[in-house]
């Protein structure tokens, strides 16, 4: 149930839909009047219901039509014909659908606005109102064999690891310029499994080639005061073979010694880290600041790299002024 608070001269949402809605309509009937009770409809696959809630004290129905907008949400008003019409066309221009009602009618009347929200909700369709699937077989099926698109009803969301964990296709895909890419998988022993394996569906899907001069990166119990922590590939796209793309790759390892004391002190209590497990989704709070200051470090240490290579040279403290091209030039050069 989607329950909105319109105080002036904020608006507030009480609570979350209890259900996501995927921009489906959610009605709510509203008498207009200057401090009126809100008629929310309940929403579930089961049917449309009217529902009251005491605590609902709608006081500006802009505020309504705004926070609907705001949550994606069709918003239907029901409203009495004492209502200005220029207040119903400013309704409409932000977005909400107003139904006028007689307000000389009482309660019974199947004009009067709540007996006709409850006809308007009884009438519409289940499948207007369904969240979401009632069952997760046919979308996960319908995934598996390719069958879903942009169009579908339902999407299937998933984090990305079915073949390509490292996102490099999609970018390929989209022939971005310069991509930066961090290999965060278990891989203690730098086999660079991922990575080429989103090299090689790069060239036999997308009709992309990328190529590494040379990794150099090694494992965090051989690395060395100056190892390096990353390598750059260059892109090469068949219809612009001219044009240079870039591909800044990172793979998490440090040099005990120099590294962050978190970092270190994490890494004594855990030896595979910072390649553990990625079975483990549930990170204690040293954990995961552990992995984020490692990445902050790498980034760090990388873009200092690049810095002296940056063209053109900006004026001492503000450094950090530099563009993308710029830093994906030097990483090139």
């Amino acid at each position: 149930m989607v329950i909105m608070i319109v105080d002036k001269p904020r608006v507030k949402v009480a609570r979350e839909p209890r259900r996501q809605l995927n921009r489906r309509p959610t009605w709510i009937s509203v008498d207009g009047t200057t401090k009126s009770e809100c008629f929310v409809l309940d929403v579930s696959p089961g049917g449309a219901k009217i529902m009251t809630d005491a605590e609902i004290d709608v006081r500006d129905t802009f505020g309504l039509a705004l926070v609907a907008g705001q949550k994606g949400y069709g918003l239907l008003l029901v409203i009495p014909d004492k209502m200005s019409q220029e207040k119903i066309l400013h309704l409409h221009a932000l977005g909400a659908k107003t139904v006028v009602t007689r307000s000389d009618v009482t309660k019974g009347h199947p004009e009067y606005y709540q007996d006709l929200a409850e006809k308007i909700a009884a009438e519409i369709p289940k499948a207007e109102v369904q969240a979401g699937p009632t069952s997760a077989l046919k979308p996960l099926l319908t995934e598996a064999l390719g069958l879903t698109d942009a169009k579908s009803d339902n999407v299937y969301l998933s984090d990305g690891g079915h073949f390509d964990n490292l996102g490099i296709y999609e970018m390929i895909r989209r022939r971005c310029r310069y991509i930066l890419v961090v290999d965060a998988d278990q891989d203690e022993n730098f086999d660079f499994g991922d990575l080429a394996r989103s090299v090689r569906f790069a060239a036999i899907d997308l009709n992309a080639k990328i190529e590494f001069t040379s990794i150099k990166m090694v494992p965090m119990q051989e690395a060395k005061e100056d190892s390096v922590t990353f390598a750059v590939g260059q892109i090469t796209y068949a219809e612009n073979p001219t044009e240079r793309s870039v591909l800044v790759y990172l793979k998490p390892t440090y040099f005990y010694q120099t590294a962050p004391i978190d970092v270190r002190s994490y890494g004594t209590t855990s030896p595979t880290f910072p390649h553990e497990t990625t079975l483990d989704q549930w990170f204690g709070e040293a954990q995961f600041e552990s992995y984020r200051r490692l990445g902050e470090y790498l980034m760090g240490k990388l873009y200092d790299v690049q810095l002296p290579k940056m063209q053109p040279p900006l004026p001492q403290g503000d450094e950090k002024g530099h563009t993308l091209e710029q830093f994906f030039t030097a990483a090139a050069s």
